[in-house]
């Protein structure tokens, strides 16, 4: 096949930063599996573009905010509002339309495009739509925008950002449906795109080389080794979480080497830390480390130096955002986002490294089976670019869903993919899944079914949407599962802000024991949460509910915390498919998001209350009051002492927000005992 591939930095020979790496791994897999690519885009000042296929050069040019001065800035923010387009769009306009399509017709005749990230294919969006393209989206831009738009330091920052992601919004959207494939790096993205466009989006496995990276062989130099662009927003999330909040409880002996570039230097206290800039050779930085911490904290997309580590075989430390996209985590690698215990692994792991333990594996071994599985998505998708168009000579590609019995064996050669993919709407800046009762139960159940990988269901309803609106860190808990709609109160929500009401009231209450029934492939069941006599009548009754499933009573959920990793050990041993976590909100969101990892169960449930009412501890309220949705009131009158604060306060409370945000377009913290980085009316 002959590819025109559109970027707006070109693939370059010596790739640096993430965005530099996961082109070169679709170039060089387009490349290794015989395909003609020609290669049309911008080149960064001072690379060298990559061998091996076509270049069309725009020009060079400049992206990076940090590398521009104000006045540049200032040019392209101009042009953004006068062409009525993104900022990141707006600086691709230095080109003309006529231009990018008098390239288009010289390349004449190819089977399709590849729109590579959406600052270029949005930029010239009417010249690429006739054609029949493959949309790779590294991140999703709009949801990152998003995110920092609810950190910007003040309004005008904050309005900006809400304007890029409102652009960007519409743009992703319109390059995904108009495409015959969506390749995404990350599950969470690619959920992000929704059912319109699930038959033909595709999880992209990555490589950082197309030769696996080999470990250098130096000294060991420092006991923690941390290295990234600490100028991107989400990478300097991390960096401060790193510093605020593990740092404090690691002990004063331990060296901490940090290398990349920094806007400014944080004030540390640590005796141990050491800023040390740029490096020349970053593999050399990380092989000269004991142990490496993978600490994203934000953004969207995969984390490349989370796969890098992985493919050097070093061992780590990482938070749950860090792990994106990532379906094999090596045995080397331990999940937790409590910083307490991220720091008591740290301790643990360099303790094991002081005495002559390396702790590292055979990298190649994960890089191998990243690069079968990405040439695999590719090898099975491209025939569908070729048949969805008149190879590039002229008239209205037709983007045709990929057929089923192929998506199915692709899922069984372990690419990430679902059959049954969930659109999402914001609900207070919250993503919130819209599927009815049919594609929730699919979703999960094939989720639960997949022999790698984690998904994780919380629950949004008037109460914890309050909770989280004085609670910055459950807001950003919540922005890390998948979440489905609870109750009448994000109904009221939904219609206010999309025009309509969630296709299903999908309460943990109901949606657990309907999705026990609806999988009728034998499951083990772990379970956590509520008091131990609880937790045993809550058991058996769901053994007789679906007897063909095995169901575990792991632990109530009053457990001293520190006991944490000994319960999910025991969850780990059991081989559970499903855990079930029961101990009220938020404690169970931040508990699951902190300790539970992708080792422990491939389907995730936080569902409140539900052991107490599958217990019979609690009376459900009679059907014809749930029908009407008023069972909210049922239990207030059942229990009025310990419900009239969340109901009499807390739906008013609920509403006012709900009032709020669509005053003003944007989610707001409430005063109140706000957690770190709350923000205040």
């Amino acid at each position: 096949m002959h590819l025109v591939l559109f970027s707006s930095l070109v693939p370059v020979d010596n790739p640096a930063s993430g965005f530099d790496i996961a082109n070169r791994a679709v170039l060089d897999g387009l490349l290794a599996l015989g395909h003609r690519v020609s290669v049309v885009g911008f080149l960064q000042p001072g690379r060298k573009p990559a061998p091996g296929c076509e270049m069309h050069l725009l020009g060079e040019l400049e992206v990076t905010n940090a590398k521009v001065g104000r006045l540049q800035k200032l040019n392209w923010l101009a042009a953004a509002f006068l062409n009525r387009t993104s900022v990141s769009s707006a600086k691709m306009l230095v080109v003309s339309a006529g231009r990018i399509q008098s390239i288009l017709d010289g390349l004449a005749p190819f089977d399709g495009l590849v729109l590579n990230s959406v600052q270029l294919p949005a930029a010239f969006a009417q010249v690429f739509r006739p054609y029949p393209s493959i949309y790779v989206a590294h991140n999703v831009e709009a949801s990152s925008a998003l995110e920092n738009a609810e950190r910007a330091k003040g309004a005008f920052e904050r309005y900006l950002f809400r304007r890029e992601a409102s652009y960007l919004e519409r743009y992703e959207q319109q390059l995904a449906q108009n495409a015959v494939a969506l390749w995404t790096f990350a599950e969470a993205d690619r959920l992000g795109f929704g059912r319109a466009v699930a038959d033909r989006a595709f999880v992209l496995p990555l490589v950082t080389g197309w030769d696996a990276p080999i470990l250098p062989e130096v000294q060991r130099q420092h006991d923690l080794g941390l290295i990234g662009t600490w100028s991107w927003r989400p990478n300097r999330l991390g960096l401060d979480w790193f510093l605020d909040q593990v740092v404090p409880h690691l002990p004063t002996d331990m060296s901490i080497a940090i290398a990349g570039h920094l806007d400014g230097t944080p004030i540390v206290s640590h005796p141990g830390i050491r800023f040390v800039g740029r490096v020349p050779d970053a593999r050399a930085f990380v092989a000269a480390s004991a142990i490496v911490p993978l600490i994203s904290r934000g953004g969207t997309g995969v984390q490349l130096k989370t796969i890098e580590t992985f493919e050097l075989g070093m061992p780590s430390v990482a938070t749950q955002a860090s792990l994106r996209g990532i379906d094999m985590v090596p045995a080397n690698c331990i999940a937790t986002d409590d910083p307490a215990e991220f720091a008591r692994l740290l301790v643990e792991k360099v303790g094991r490294a002081r005495t002559g333990v390396s702790q590292r594996l055979n990298g190649s071994l994960f890089h191998q089976a990243q690069q079968t599985r990405m040439m695999q998505v590719m090898r099975d998708v491209l025939p569908d670019l070729a048949a969805g168009g008149d190879n590039g000579r002229g008239g209205k590609a037709v983007a045709t869903p990929i057929d089923r019995s192929r998506r199915r064996a692709m899922m069984t050669g372990a690419v990430t993919a679902s059959n049954a993919a969930l659109s999402q709407r914001l609900i207070l800046g919250i993503p919130v899944a819209d599927p009815g009762w049919a594609n929730a139960f699919a979703f999960a159940s094939e989720v639960a079914a997949r022999p790698t990988g984690q998904i994780r269901l919380a629950f949004l309803n008037a109460n914890n949407a309050n909770l989280m609106m004085k609670d910055a860190e459950y807001r950003d808990v919540l922005q890390r599962q998948v979440v489905l709609p609870d109750g009448y109160g994000v109904d009221i929500a939904s219609y206010l802000f999309h025009g309509d009401m969630f296709p299903a009231n999908l309460n943990g209450t109901d949606f657990v024991p309907a999705l026990l029934t609806y999988i009728d492939r034998p499951m083990r069941i772990a379970m956590i949460g509520a008091r131990p006599d609880v937790l045993l009548r809550a058991t058996d009754n769901f053994r007789k509910h679906a007897p063909w499933h095995e169901f575990r009573p792991v632990s109530d959920g009053f457990f001293d915390r520190s006991r944490s990793r000994e319960i999910l050990a025991d969850v780990r041993a059991w081989k559970a498919d499903i855990l079930v976590v029961a101990m009220g909100s938020p404690m169970q969101e931040k508990w699951v998001d902190a300790h539970v990892g992708p080792q422990d169960a491939r389907l995730v449930i936080t569902v409140g209350a539900l052991f107490d009412f599958v217990a019979q501890e609690f009376p459900r309220a009679p059907k014809l009051l749930r029908r009407l949705r008023l069972e909210w009131f049922y239990r207030l009158a059942m229990e009025p002492k310990r419900m009239w604060r969340r109901y009499i306060l807390g739906n008013p409370l609920f509403l006012l927000h709900v009032f709020l945000h669509k005053l003003t377009g944007r989610a707001r913290m409430s005063v109140g005992e706000a957690g770190p980085g709350a923000r205040k009316y």
